[in-house]
């Protein structure tokens, strides 16, 4: 079974046709006929041209939330993620420097740059119209402070 209940929420672990088993995710809702649409969107995604988005999914690069909140809102979203992979977040691409560096000044730098990063991506999200009351920091949705 792909869709099952650990705890209160419900996680998929799908096998997509060409993909294979996908790692365990959660849905994050108690809600299975939720869980089963998530399913089905992410089979329908694979079949439909989305397949690299799907990827990125399995890779980890994206969380399940996003893909289904992409999916809900129509191409146009799925075409942003897709176009965000050539264009990462700063925040991304900090963090996963921070985490190789050894020198003790380098990471001061960076831990400074990823406090001041938020503050900037709010300045861009509003000069394109996204919404500011919540940002992408290291990873996850938080609210804008």
């Amino acid at each position: 079974m792909s869709v099952y209940k650990r705890g209160r929420v419900y996680y998929l672990w799908p096998t997509i046709p060409g993909l294979g088993v996908l790692p365990r995710l959660s849905t994050g809702s108690a809600n299975k006929g939720l869980a089963r649409d998530m399913e089905a969107a992410l089979r329908e995604l694979a079949r439909t041209g989305w397949v690299d988005l799907v990827e990125e999914l399995r890779d980890g690069h994206l969380t399940l939330m996003e893909l289904w909140q992409a999916k809900l809102e129509g191409e146009d979203a799925l075409a942003r993620l897709r176009a965000r992979r050539g264009n990462p977040l700063l925040t991304d691409v900090v963090g996963e420097r921070l985490a190789l560096v050894t020198d003790e000044r380098i990471k001061t730098g960076y831990e400074q740059l990823l406090e001041l990063v938020p503050k900037v991506e709010i300045q861009v999200a509003r000069e394109a119209g996204r919404r500011t009351d919540v940002v992408r920091r290291h990873g996850c949705l938080s609210r804008a402070t």
